[in-house]
C-alpha cells in the first residue's frame, strides 16, 4: 500500500496546493527547456515513473484503473457546494499520536475540505475502555466547528478492536442546518449504518446516510460482522433470517419512510456485492422505489469498475435522491485514502440539499503591524518619525494653527491628514514580513524549509529566472548544498521532493521539535545566567502551553456563535411578508435602506427638529442661540412643545452649577500616551485601515504621540471634523443566533480610532467627571463608573420586596428606549454637551462629523464598495453605537431628562419606617432600559391613585425622549399594577389587576376591558397600550428575572431554570467533547460558573431550591471528573478543600454574592443602600425580636417575615454560621428592663401559628416593645391596646407594614396580652431613651391638667380631686404639651390619672473632634495621637486651605505575616497646628496596601469628625 498511497498523491490539490502547482509547473518547464541537452536525464525521470507502474503492477496485481481517477480530479471547493467524501477504512486507531494512518486521513480532510465524512468499516468498539478517543477528537476539526457520530454492535463487548461499524462526520458551514433530534444511528444497535439529518429553509432536508452490509461468512463462532449480525437476531427478534438480506429489508423501510416525509437522501455504502447486478443496488435505484442515481457513475456517464483494490466489481458507491444535484464526483485511485477501497469524492449542490447556501464568510486582511511581536513597533516607530521630519509634518502643523480662517484650518488638517496616513501606511508595510506560520519553528524544521527555497531558486535559475549566481551559492553554502549549480536536474527534484517530505513531517509533528528548542534555549540561557532571556523564553513556553490548552478547551465547548456577521438578510414589506436579499448588492442595499437612510434620522420627529426651531436651532445651535440657553435668556413662543422647554429650561440650571468650556479640548502628549497605552490592539477600527496599531506603537514614541495629540486637539479646537473621520464602517451584527431580520441586527460603526478616542477622553472622562464633581450624577444611572448592571436588578429586587413588605399599592413599567444612540436629534445633543462643560468647537466637531457621515458596509460579503449617507435635505443624526461618546452622551442625556422628570415629582417617595430618612428615585436606568417606578411612603394611596402615577410618569418620561429625538419602543414595554388583597384569616394575596374579564370573549385584552391600562405616547402623538404583567409572571430586566411575587423556584421561567438550561447545555458539550479531567475542572470554573453567576445575588430562591437545583447535572459530570458516578450526592458541591467534588454550590456561592453587595451598600446612599435600608428596618419592625434579626435562629422565626431579601439572607447566614450585624438602626428600648413584646409572647408558650396571628395583630397594633402595651405606670396594660387600632389613627411614630388580622386573631392577642402583664407587670423601670409610641394623653405639671389628642383637637381635663380629672368645655385651646401619662376611663367626661413619664436623659454634646472620635469607638485607633495647638485649628486650616494630610502604610511579611500598620501626619501651612498618630492592625488580610488604606481611613474618620463639631 506504500506504493499506491506514493502513486495516488499526484492527484492531491492540497493547500500546499498552490506551491506544489508552482513546482509541478517549474519541473515541467526545467525539463522541457531541458529536454534539447539533457535528453537522457529526461528519459530517466520517464522511464522512473513506468518502473514504479511496472513494480506496482508486479508486487500488488493491481488492475490499471484501480490507478486511474475515475471522472474528474476534485478542484478547490466552492462556496455554494456541499463536498462529500467516503471511504471503507478497513480499521482505524483511537490514539491521537504516533497515529500515522489517523494523521494522513486528517491530512485527506484538510486538502479535499469536505462538509461531510463518511467511513464504514473503522472496525472500534467505541464503549471499550481503550477507546478514550471518540471520532469527534480524531478529527478535530481545527478552526472549523465538528459534529460526529459512529455506531457498533452494542450488543458484544469483544475487545477494543470490534468488526464493523459506521461513522459519519459533518463540518462548518453545514452545520448551521444540523438536527441533532433528527439523527442517529441503526435502531437495532447493531452499528450497521449512521445518519445525520440536516433541515433547511422552507421545509428542505436531506438524510445523510453511511452503512455497511456484512460480508458472508460462515464460521458460526468467528467474530466476523456478519455473525454478530446473526447472533443478534437469532437471540433477540427469534430470526434466522440472513443478515445481509435483512440489512437490505431494514435499510429499504427506514430510507423509504424518511423520503415519505419529504427528506431528500444521500446514501455511503459498502454493498459486499455488484451495486449495478445484485439487490441493494437494484432497491436503491428502482424506478418504482427509491428512485435514487448512483453519483459518481451518473456524472460521469461511465460505470464505476472495481473499487476493491484486489477485486474486480464495484461493492461500494454512494447513491442520491434525483432532487440532490451533483455538480462534480469522481472515484480516486487506490492508495489515495486510507483503506484498501476507492475513495469518493461527491460535490453537491448546496442549495439541493438545504434550500439556499451559507454565505463565503470573506475575513478581513491581517495587520503586519503587531506591538505583540518584538521589534515591530520600533521598526514602524523609525520609519514613521523619519517621515515625519523628512516632509516637515510639525511645520505644517503649526502653519495649519496659525491660520484665522477655519475654512482654510480644515482644508490644511485634511491635507496634512491625507499625507499622514499614506506614511503611517507605508511604516507598517516595513515593519515586518507577514508568514504563515504553517510549520511551528525548530532548527530543525527550519533546515528543510530553507533547503526547499534554495532548490527552488536552483530550479529557476535552471530557467533563467535567476541571475545572481553568486548569491544563490552563497544561500546553498549556508544550507549544507555543495556545488548547487553542478546538480542535475532530476537530482535537484528528487531532493526538492525529499525536503517537500520532511516539511510536512514538521508540519505535522513539529510542535514537539518546537518544545525542544524552546527548552534547549532555556537551558543555554540558564547557564549564562541570563535573566531576562530566561523570562521571554519562559513567557514564550506559558503562552503556547495555555494556548494550546485553551484552543481544545474551546473546541470542545464551542457554542453557536453570537454577534457574528451577517452576510443574506431579510427585510420586511409593508404587509409583513419577508424578502430575502441574497447577493451582496441587495443585502447592503437592504441594510441602508432600513438603517442608514431610516434609522439615522429618526430624529427628525423631535419637535426640536421642526417649525420655527429648526430654522432656528439647525442641527448645530448657532453660538448666539446656545449662549442665550444656557445663560438662561432665551424667550420661549407659547406654542413650543412643553417638554422641550422643560429640558431646555434644565440644561440652563446645569449650566449655572458647570463652567463654560471646564471639560477641555486640549489632549497633550501624555494624555494621548496615557490613553493609548491601555487599549487593546486586537479591537476593529477604521475604514481607512489605520487601526488601534498604529496608535499603540506610535504611543511609545514621543514625536509620533505629539503629532498625533497635536493634529487632534487642533481639529476640536477649530471645530473641524476631518474628512477621514467622516467615512465609518457599519458592522451588522446578530443580536441573535439566526436572526437575519435587518430591524432586528445591531450596527455597530467602527469610527477612525483617534476620533473615537478623543471622544472618549472629552466626553467619557471629562464631561463626565464633571457630572460627578458637581454632583449631578444621579442614584438612578447604573451604568456609571463603579455601579454595576446586577446592582441594577438588585435594587428591582428590593423594590419588589419593600412593596411585598409594606403591602401598599405600587407600580413599575419597564420602558425600553427604542435605538437610543441611533436617536438622538443633535441640537439637543449639542446644548446638553455643552451645559456639562464641552466646548463648542469640539461639540461641533463630533456632531458634524457625524452629519456628514459616509456609511460603508462590512459583512459576511466583505466591505462595501459603495456608502449610504446624508442627503441635501435630511443629515445623519444620533450619536452612533461604536462612537465612543456615545456612552457618556447618552448618560448625561438621560441626568438631563431624570432632573425634568423628578421636578414634576414623579417617581418612588420612600421614608425609612425607623429612621424616617426621606429619599426619591425616579427610575432605575441602564443605558437605554429604563424602568420607571412609584410608591409612596408619604402617605396612603389608592390603586387607582397609583395607576394614575405611573400613567402620568410614563407619559411624561415618553414626550421628554421625544423631546430628545428617542422614542419608546412598545413591543418591549410592560408594566406591573401591584395590590393586595386580604383573606377573611388575615393572610394576603395579590390582587387580580389584570387587563381582562372573560378569557373566551373574543375581545379579550381589548382597550374596553382593560381596568388598568397603561400607554405610551409615541413622536406622532398617538398612545400605544404596553403589555400587563401578573406579579407572578417573571420578566428578564437587565440580564436577570424578576417579578413582584419573589417566586424563584426552577419550575417556571425564572433565573434557576435559566441556570439550569445553561447547566444542560454544558453538560452536552462536555459529553460531545470528551474534555480529559484538567480541561473539565478548568472549564467549570472558567467557562461555566461565569456564566451562571451573573445576578446570583439578586436571587430570592430558597437555599434548599438552591442546593438541588443543579445536583443531577452535577452528576452527569462526576465521571468525566474522574469521579464514580454513584458516590455521596453531598461530595459533588463540597469544595475541594473538603476533599469534595468542588462544583459550584449555588447556596454558599449566593450566599457570598448577597454579603458581598451589602458590604459593598448598605448605609450608604446608593439606590440600593436606600432600599437595604427600607427593607431591613421593615424587617425589624416585622420579626419584632432583635435588633440583629439576622442572628435569630432561622427555622423558628421565619415564619414571621414576609418573603424577601433579607429573608433568603438570613437563611443562608443561619445555615452557614454567618454573623452579620447593623449598627445604624435608631431604635432602642424605651424603659429600664424593656424587652420585645414577641419575646414575652414566646416565654408565654406561644409559637407556630398562633405566633404568627400575634404579630399581625401586633404590627396592626403598631408596638414593638412591651413597654408600648403598658401604660405609663408599668403595671396596667394601656386599655387601648386592647381593642383593634382604628385604621386612621396613628399609634407610633414608626411605619409599620399593612396588617388586617382577623377577629380570631385579636381574640388571641387580647388574651396574651393579660399572661404578659401576669408575668411583667411592674417590671418596667424609667425612661431611658427617646420612644416612637404616639401618647394620646399628656400631663401639664404646671397646671395639673391633663391634655387629650383628640383628632385635630386638643381637649383639656382639669383635676377634680386626687388622680380624678374631668373634661373642661371652658378651658382655652391648649399646646398638646407636658409629660406623657395614662389614664383608665371612669366615664366619657371623667378620667383617672394611672401615672407619668419623665423625659429620657439627654447627653451633653461632645466638645471637640477627640471626643467625637471616642464616641464612636474602637478607641485603639487614637491611642498615638499627638496633637500639636488647639483642637479647632483643623477647621480653620480646611476654611483657609491650608490643610496638608499625608499617609503611608507599612507591612514586613517576613517579620509578621498578619500585622501591617499606617501612620497619618496633618498639618497647617499657616502654621496652626500638627496632629501625628499611628496604629497597628492584626488581620489575615494584611498587606502594604491595606495599611495605606488604614492611613487614608483614619484622615477621614477626623475629618468627619471636626465637620460634626464644627456643623
Amino acid at each position: 500500500m506504500n506504493v499506491l498511497d506514493k502513486r495516488a498523491r499526484r492527484h492531491r490539490g492540497d493547500d500546499r496546493g498552490d506551491a506544489e502547482m508552482d513546482d509541478q509547473a517549474l519541473v515541467e518547464e526545467v525539463l522541457r527547456e531541458s529536454s534539447d541537452g539533457e535528453s537522457s536525464e529526461v528519459d530517466v525521470i520517464l522511464n522512473k515513473f513506468r518502473i514504479e507502474q511496472d513494480e506496482i503492477r508486479r508486487l500488488k496485481q493491481v488492475d490499471e484503473y484501480l490507478l486511474e481517477v475515475h471522472g474528474q480530479v476534485p478542484n478547490k471547493k466552492e462556496d455554494e457546494v456541499c463536498r462529500l467524501i467516503y471511504e471503507n477504512a478497513n480499521s482505524l486507531n483511537s490514539r491521537i499520536t504516533g497515529n500515522d494512518k489517523l494523521d494522513k486521513a486528517r491530512q485527506m480532510i484538510h486538502e479535499l475540505e469536505p462538509d461531510i465524512v463518511a467511513f464504514n468499516e473503522h472496525r472500534l468498539n467505541l464503549r471499550h475502555k481503550d477507546n478514550k478517543n471518540g471520532f469527534k477528537q480524531m478529527f478535530n476539526g481545527g478552526e472549523l466547528d465538528l459534529r460526529a457520530l459512529a455506531a457498533h454492535n452494542i450488543h458484544e463487548n469483544i475487545g477494543r478492536t470490534q468488526e464493523g461499524g459506521t461513522a459519519l462526520l459533518a463540518y462548518g458551514k453545514l452545520l448551521e442546518y444540523y438536527d441533532a433530534e433528527g439523527s442517529g444511528k441503526d435502531d437495532t444497535g447493531l452499528g450497521r449504518w449512521t445518519y445525520m439529518r440536516f433541515d433547511g429553509k422552507d421545509g428542505v432536508a436531506t438524510v445523510v446516510v453511511c452503512g455497511y452490509n456484512p460480508c458472508y461468512n460462515n464460521k458460526k463462532e468467528s467474530n466476523t460482522f456478519y455473525q454478530q449480525n446473526r447472533r443478534y437476531f437469532i437471540n433477540n427478534q427469534r430470526d434466522t433470517c440472513c443478515p445481509r438480506v435483512k440489512f437490505r429489508t431494514d435499510l429499504e423501510k427506514t430510507l423509504t419512510r424518511w423520503r415519505n416525509e419529504g427528506a431528500r437522501l444521500i446514501v455511503c455504502l459498502d454493498a459486499n456485492e455488484d451495486i449495478y447486478k445484485k439487490g441493494i443496488g437494484k432497491m436503491l435505484t428502482e424506478s418504482n422505489g427509491l428512485d435514487m442515481v448512483e453519483a459518481v457513475g451518473d456524472f460521469t456517464s461511465r460505470p464505476l469498475g472495481a473499487t476493491f483494490f484486489r477485486g474486480s466489481k464495484p461493492i461500494d458507491a454512494v447513491w442520491a435522491t434525483k432532487d440532490v444535484a451533483v455538480v462534480g464526483a469522481c472515484m480516486m485511485p487506490v492508495g489515495y485514502g486510507i483503506g484498501d477501497h476507492r475513495l469518493f469524492v461527491v460535490d453537491f449542490m448546496l442549495s439541493t440539499m438545504v434550500g439556499d447556501a451559507p454565505t463565503r464568510v470573506v475575513r478581513p486582511k491581517a495587520r503586519r503591524l503587531n506591538t505583540n511581536v518584538e521589534g515591530c513597533a520600533e521598526r514602524y516607530n523609525k520609519v514613521l518619525e523619519e517621515s515625519i521630519r523628512k516632509h516637515r509634518l510639525m511645520e505644517k502643523m503649526k502653519k495649519a494653527h496659525e491660520t484665522k480662517s477655519k475654512r482654510k484650518a480644515a482644508k490644511l488638517l485634511n491635507k496634512l491628514d491625507m499625507q499622514s496616513k499614506e506614511l503611517m501606511a507605508q511604516a507598517e508595510k516595513k515593519c515586518r514580513r507577514l508568514k504563515s506560520g504553517l510549520i511551528p519553528f525548530s532548527p530543525e524544521a527550519v533546515v528543510w524549509i530553507k533547503r526547499c527555497q534554495v532548490y527552488r531558486s536552483i530550479l529557476r535559475w535552471h530557467s533563467g529566472k535567476v541571475r545572481n549566481r553568486g548569491n544563490l551559492k552563497r544561500a546553498a553554502r549556508r544550507c549544507g548544498i555543495l556545488n548547487p549549480l553542478q546538480i542535475p536536474v532530476t537530482g535537484i527534484i528528487a531532493r526538492l521532493e525529499v525536503c517537500k517530505e520532511k516539511c510536512n513531517y514538521f508540519r505535522r509533528h513539529g510542535h514537539k521539535y518546537r518544545r525542544k528548542h524552546l527548552y534547549n534555549r532555556l537551558d543555554v540561557a540558564r547557564d549564562k545566567q541570563d535573566e531576562t532571556a530566561e523570562k521571554q523564553i519562559l513567557a514564550i513556553i506559558q503562552r503556547e502551553k495555555e494556548r494550546s490548552f485553551w484552543r481544545r478547551l474551546n473546541f470542545a465547548l464551542r457554542k453557536q456563535s453570537k454577534g457574528r456577521a451577517v452576510g443574506p438578510v431579510q427585510s420586511e414589506d409593508e404587509r409583513g411578508r419577508v424578502i430575502d436579499h441574497t447577493s451582496q448588492a441587495a443585502a447592503e442595499e437592504a441594510i441602508w435602506n432600513e438603517v442608514h437612510r431610516k434609522r439615522y434620522h429618526l430624529a427628525e420627529q423631535a419637535p426640536i427638529c421642526q417649525g420655527n426651531l429648526r430654522g432656528e436651532f439647525g442641527y448645530c445651535p448657532p453660538p448666539r442661540i446656545a449662549e442665550s440657553i444656557l445663560d438662561g435668556s432665551y424667550e420661549f413662543d407659547d406654542d413650543i412643545d412643553p417638554a422641550t422647554r422643560e429640558l431646555l429650561e434644565e440644561i440652563a440650571l446645569i449650566r449655572q452649577k458647570i463652567p463654560k468650556n471646564s471639560a477641555s479640548w486640549l489632549i497633550n502628549r501624555k494624555k494621548w500616551q496615557q490613553v493609548w497605552k491601555k487599549k487593546n490592539e486586537a479591537t476593529s477600527s477604521s475604514e481607512s485601515g489605520l487601526h488601534f496599531g498604529h496608535y499603540k506603537a506610535g504611543a511609545e514614541s514621543d514625536l509620533i504621540s505629539q503629532f498625533h495629540a497635536m493634529k487632534l486637539s487642533l481639529a476640536l479646537r477649530r471645530g473641524v471634523g476631518l474628512d477621514r473621520w467622516s467615512r465609518g464602517l457599519s458592522v451588522m451584527l446578530e443580536k441573535k443566533f439566526g436572526v437575519r431580520l435587518v430591524s432586528k441586527l445591531r450596527a455597530i460603526l467602527l469610527m477612525e480610532a483617534d476620533f473615537n478616542a478623543g471622544n472618549k477622553v472629552v466626553y467619557g472622562e471629562r464631561m463626565l467627571d464633571n457630572a460627578r464633581k458637581y454632583k449631578l450624577m444621579p442614584e438612578e444611572i447604573f451604568s456609571e463608573k463603579n455601579r454595576m448592571a446586577d446592582d441594577g436588578a438588585l435594587a428591582k429586587t428590593l423594590f419588589y420586596d419593600v412593596v411585598r413588605q409594606l403591602r401598599v399599592p405600587a407600580a413599575i413599567a419597564s420602558v425600553d428606549a427604542s435605538n437610543c444612540y441611533d436617536r438622538v436629534a443633535h441640537a439637543m445633543a449639542s446644548l446638553i454637551f455643552q451645559s456639562f462643560g464641552v466646548a463648542d468647537t469640539a461639540v461641533t466637531s463630533m456632531l458634524e462629523t457625524i452629519q456628514e457621515m459616509k456609511f460603508f458596509l462590512r459583512t459576511a460579503f466583505g466591505d462595501s464598495q459603495n456608502f449610504a449617507g446624508s442627503t441635501i435635505h435630511i443629515k445623519t443624526q444620533g450619536l452612533c453605537q461604536g462612537n465612543g461618546a456615545s456612552p457618556a452622551g447618552w448618560c448625561v442625556i438621560s441626568i438631563t431628562i431624570l432632573r425634568a422628570h423628578g421636578k414634576k415629582g414623579h417617581g418612588a417617595k420612600f421614608m425609612a419606617p425607623i429612621s424616617h430618612i426621606r429619599s426619591r428615585l425616579s427610575a432605575i436606568l441602564f443605558v437605554d432600559d429604563t424602568d420607571l417606578i412609584h410608591i409612596n411612603m408619604e402617605r396612603e394611596e389608592q390603586l387607582v391613585e397609583t395607576h394614575e402615577a405611573i400613567q402620568s410618569s410614563v407619559e411624561n418620561w415618553s414626550r421628554l425622549l421625544i423631546a430628545t429625538g428617542g422614542t419608546l419602543k412598545p413591543a418591549k414595554c410592560f408594566y406591573h399594577l401591584i395590590s393586595f388583597d386580604w383573606k377573611p384569616d388575615g393572610s394576603w394575596k395579590y390582587a387580580d389587576n389584570s387587563s381582562c374579564v372573560d378569557e373566551d370573549d373574543e375581545d379579550y385584552g381589548s382597550e374596553e376591558y382593560q381596568e388598568w391600562p397603561l400607554f405610551v405616547t409615541l413622536p406622532d402623538g398617538s398612545e400605544e397600550a404596553i403589555a400587563h404583567l401578573e406579579p407572578n409572571k417573571s420578566s428578564i430586566t437587565l440580564g436577570v428575572y424578576t417579578c413582584p411575587s419573589g417566586v424563584c423556584d426552577g419550575k417556571r421561567k425564572d433565573s434557576l431554570a435559566y441556570i439550569k438550561e445553561k447547566v444542560k447545555d454544558f453538560v452536552g458539550s462536555v459529553k460531545t467533547g470528551s474534555l480529559r479531567r484538567r480541561q473539565l475542572w478548568t472549564s467549570v470554573d472558567c467557562k461555566l460558573w461565569p456564566s451562571i453567576n451573573y445576578g446570583l445575588c439578586a436571587s430570592l430562591a430558597e437555599l434548599a431550591t438552591l442546593s438541588e437545583v443543579l445536583i443531577k447535572e452535577y452528576g452527569k459530570l462526576c465521571p468525566a471528573g474522574g469521579i464514580c458516578s454513584k458516590a455521596n450526592r453531598e461530595i459533588r458541591q463540597l469544595d475541594s478543600g473538603f476533599y469534595g467534588a468542588g462544583f459550584p454550590h449555588l447556596g454558599v456561592e449566593a450566599a457570598v454574592a448577597q454579603i458581598n453587595k451589602l458590604l459593598m451598600h448598605y448605609g450608604c446612599q446608593s439606590a440600593v443602600g436606600i432600599l437595604y435600608n427600607l427593607s431591613y428596618e421593615l424587617m425589624i419592625l416585622e420579626v419584632g425580636l432583635s435588633f440583629q434579626p439576622l442572628q435569630l435562629p432561622y427555622k423558628s422565626y421565619s415564619t414571621l417575615l414576609t418573603h424577601c431579601w433579607f429573608k433568603t439572607l438570613w437563611e443562608k447566614c443561619d445555615a452557614y454560621k454567618i454573623k452579620v450585624e447593623t449598627h445604624n438602626v435608631p431604635l432602642k428600648f424605651f424603659r429600664e428592663r424593656d424587652d420585645w413584646l414577641m419575646q414575652a409572647f414566646i416565654e408565654a408558650g406561644y409559637s407556630g401559628n398562633d405566633l404568627i396571628q400575634l404579630g399581625k395583630v401586633r404590627v396592626y397594633q403598631q408596638a414593638i416593645f412591651i413597654s408600648d402595651v403598658f401604660g405609663a405606670d408599668g403595671r396596667l396594660i394601656d386599655e387601648r391596646y386592647l381593642e383593634a387600632r382604628p385604621q386612621e389613627e396613628l399609634w407610633s411614630t414608626l411605619r409599620f407594614p399593612k396588617e388586617n388580622p382577623s377577629k380570631r386573631a385579636f381574640r388571641l392577642w387580647a388574651r396574651a396580652l393579660k399572661e404578659v402583664k401576669a408575668f411583667r407587670a411592674g417590671r418596667l423601670g424609667k425612661v431611658i431613651n427617646d420612644g416612637h409610641k404616639i401618647w394620646h394623653w399628656r400631663l401639664d405639671p404646671e397646671s395639673n391638667r391633663l391634655l387629650h389628642q383628640a383628632g385635630e383637637t386638643v381637649e383639656v381635663y382639669i383635676n377634680l380631686r386626687a388622680n380624678v380629672y374631668i373634661k373642661s368645655a371652658d378651658a382655652p385651646q391648649a399646646q398638646f404639651d407636658g409629660k406623657p401619662c395614662s389614664v383608665q376611663t371612669m366615664s366619657p367626661s371623667r378620667v383617672r390619672l394611672r401615672g407619668s413619664l419623665d423625659s429620657a436623659p439627654r447627653d451633653d454634646p461632645p466638645e471637640d473632634f477627640l471626643e467625637v472620635l471616642q464616641s464612636w469607638g474602637h478607641t485603639w485607633l487614637w491611642k498615638r495621637i499627638k496633637l500639636t495647638g488647639n483642637t479647632d485649628w483643623i477647621a480653620e486650616a480646611i476654611r483657609h486651605n491650608t490643610l496638608v494630610a499625608v499617609t503611608d502604610g507599612s507591612y514586613i511579611k517576613e517579620i509578621h505575616p498578619n500585622l501591617c500598620s499606617a501612620a497619618f501626619f496633618l498639618e497647617c501651612s499657616a502654621g496652626r497646628g500638627k496632629l501625628l498618630g499611628a496604629f497597628p492592625e492584626k488581620s489575615l488580610c494584611a498587606n502594604a496596601f491595606r495599611g495605606e488604606l488604614l492611613g487614608l481611613m483614619a484622615i477621614h474618620l477626623i475629618l468627619k469628625a471636626v465637620n460634626q463639631i464644627d456643623q
